[in-house]
């Protein structure tokens, strides 16, 4: 049988439990009080920019509902919520029987608006109603769907003005901020938000959720209502440890992409076929509608939950996707659907469903990851554009466009711009730019074409990620001067004649395309360079493909080179971490191969990995000339 039920019937993360495992002989205070929750409590707070904030950690959704609403609300006082939502739809009157009424509108795709609010505060306006304290959300929703932070702000708005508290739960928040449809972050829940929590048992961990109280007034005697409502733990640490492995090195967004990334893969390929759904959810949760004995028929072989009927008799089921979703789960489904919808009598295979105690087993081992026997040299660059584009989301640094100070500073004559992380380009290596055409290459992100066109350059920028090259749309419009702006793959033949610039600014980006792809590269570097121009480059050098962790002493960890096309373990690595498809590259690709395109290499330096190496040099940058 393949499970499409829920995202927390599976187990826990292997990095979870490396974390638990090594923490086990440990001897810790009981009650939340120990190392453990202490250091996970900090790594909260520090996400979520709200140093006084105050952390509890409990064993499951409802518990925290519960507690947090019975401790936040006087006895007369109720809470507002939309008629799905989970605390009036799914936790059998858990809320109710703490003597709070929950006060249900319906809801607009899932979500409550400010305009429904304020209409239960008319309606509830007086000493014979009971007063609504409370505004209760959830993020992601019931349906899947995510509040932006224009909604969130208007809600925050109203409830500011009608003197209400605002509570998010969170159960899915990782899986909320991790959409690419979602322009929110942590650190803006917390802003806006008097209290919240975050979900991990349905994110990777075996039980758990941090509850973050934000707002002073809602602190006083909560650990007295935890321990009165039950939910104080004599081993919180075992929850505390849990959330030191999920909120380190992003983990918690890593898993929830995952999640998302095999829904979105059944979203778009159910679409494909014709398959309507019931709500738009950019989440890990799809609502498809199918007809009843259709419906009946797949549940044979696929687990899913049956949410509603249509007004024409069609069933509304739920399919929700995990971190350890594996792909052909997902295309076992998709099979069958094509089959059915064919009138093929699609039937599972003997040995078909997978064994959930031998994949997890290759899942921890990193030897069948998801997506893996999808990725082909024909495709991986599509896959490299979405990462890229959630890196940038999630502020990466060369996705970071920039600051008018610096623009104005480029305008004074004070100027530097970087091929590699930390090294600034001599400027004697640039020809002069007045007038230059200038074409920056895999050179989205706002960073280097706006300092060039104060230099007077004509620039041109390349990339294939809609969201870099949005930060130099972005800038451009700020600043008020005109460029150039392509969407292409430099894997393939540059959109460009002959002889067209007279200089290509390259920072390292090739570490994401192939040996084969590199070579392809210079070559058109030096088709579309007019005799004369010069292509400045950005190189990884291959160092850091060595290591997957970079604590001292540096243990090489992986095969050279590094070549996930080639190579199933490493191409695993890569999928776990959301890293995208990355490839070594020694010097006789990167340095020979601008030689063998016919380049003369004038100068170079090297440069540092701050980030992760510190004191060895991870890059080169390079100054070549057509002659």
């Amino acid at each position: 049988m393949y499970h499409f039920k829920n995202d927390y019937g599976m187990g826990a993360n292997p990095a979870v439990l490396d974390a638990l495992i090594s923490a086990n002989a440990d001897i810790c205070d009981g009650y939340g009080e120990d190392d453990h929750c202490r250091r996970a409590a900090e790594l909260i707070r520090e996400l979520c920019a709200t140093p006084n904030a105050e952390i509890h950690f409990l064993s499951g959704g409802t518990q925290t509902n519960l507690t947090a609403i019975a401790a936040f609300l006087r006895a007369h006082e109720g809470v507002i919520a939309v008629d799905g939502g989970h605390i009036a739809d799914n936790e059998t009157g858990a809320i109710e029987a703490s003597g709070h009424k929950i006060i249900t509108v319906p809801a607009e795709n899932g979500k409550i608006t400010p305009d429904k609010v304020l209409a239960t505060m008319a309606h509830n306006c007086d000493e014979r109603r009971v007063k609504p304290r409370l505004l209760y959300i959830s993020d992601a929703t019931e349906t899947g769907t995510i509040y932006t932070k224009s909604e969130l702000s208007a809600l925050r708005e109203v409830c500011d003005r009608h003197d209400l508290y605002l509570y998010l739960d969170g159960a899915r928040l990782a899986q909320a901020i991790a959409s690419p449809a979602s322009d929110i972050t942590l650190a803006d829940i917390a802003a806006l938000c008097d209290s919240f929590y975050i979900g991990g048992t349905k994110n990777g961990l075996l039980f758990g959720e941090a509850l973050v109280i934000v707002n002073d007034a809602l602190k006083p005697d909560f650990r007295y209502v935890l321990k009165q409502r039950g939910a104080m733990l004599a081993k919180a640490h075992a929850i505390g440890i849990q959330f030191e492995a999920l909120m380190s090195n992003e983990l918690w967004l890593k898993l929830a992409r995952r999640a998302n990334a095999m829904a979105a893969y059944l979203r778009e390929s159910l679409s494909a076929l014709g398959v309507q759904f019931a709500y738009d959810s950019p989440t890990n949760m799809l609502f498809p509608i199918f007809g009843k004995d259709f419906a009946t028929g797949l549940e044979r072989d696929f687990a899913f939950h049956r949410m509603g009927v249509t007004s024409d008799g069609r069933v509304i089921c739920r399919l929700v996707t995990s971190w350890l979703t594996a792909t052909d789960e997902c295309d076992a489904l998709i099979e069958c659907v094509k089959s059915r919808m064919a009138g093929g009598g699609y039937q599972a295979r003997e040995g078909e469903y997978p064994d959930r105690a031998i994949l997890s087993e290759e899942y921890l081992s990193h030897k069948q990851p998801p997506h893996s026997a999808a990725i082909t040299p024909d495709n991986y660059t599509e896959l490299n554009s979405a990462v890229i584009g959630r890196w940038v989301d999630d502020n990466w640094v060369w996705g970071q466009e920039i600051t008018r100070e610096i623009y104005e500073n480029a305008k004074r004559g004070s100027w530097d711009v970087l091929l590699t992380p930390t090294k600034p380009v001599p400027h004697e290596w640039f020809p002069p730019m007045e007038g230059a055409k200038v074409l920056g290459l895999a050179c989205g992100g706002g960073q280097q074409m706006p300092i060039f066109t104060v230099l007077g350059a004509e620039c041109t920028v390349l990339d294939y990620s809609e969201k870099m090259l949005a930060k130099d749309r972005l800038v451009a419009e700020r600043e008020g001067y005109d460029i150039e702006i392509i969407k292409a793959d430099m894997t393939k033949r540059l959109p460009f004649d002959d002889d067209a610039f007279d200089l290509i600014f390259h920072p390292i980006s090739n570490c994401y395309i192939s040996s084969e792809s590199v070579h392809h590269v210079w070559r058109e570097c030096f088709r579309v360079l007019k005799r004369g121009g010069i292509l400045l480059a950005g190189l990884d050098n291959g160092f850091n493909f060595l290591f997957d962790t970079y604590e001292r002493p540096l243990t090489v960890q992986n095969t050279y080179p590094f070549d996930p096309l080639k190579n199933p373990e490493q191409m695993a690595k890569l999928i776990a971490n959301d890293d995208g498809i990355q490839f070594s590259h020694g010097i006789d690709e990167q340095i020979g191969g601008q030689l063998a395109a016919g380049f003369r290499l004038t100068n170079v330096f090297d440069d540092l990995d701050t980030a992760d190496f510190g004191d060895y040099p991870g890059y080169w940058a390079t100054r070549a000339v057509k002659e």
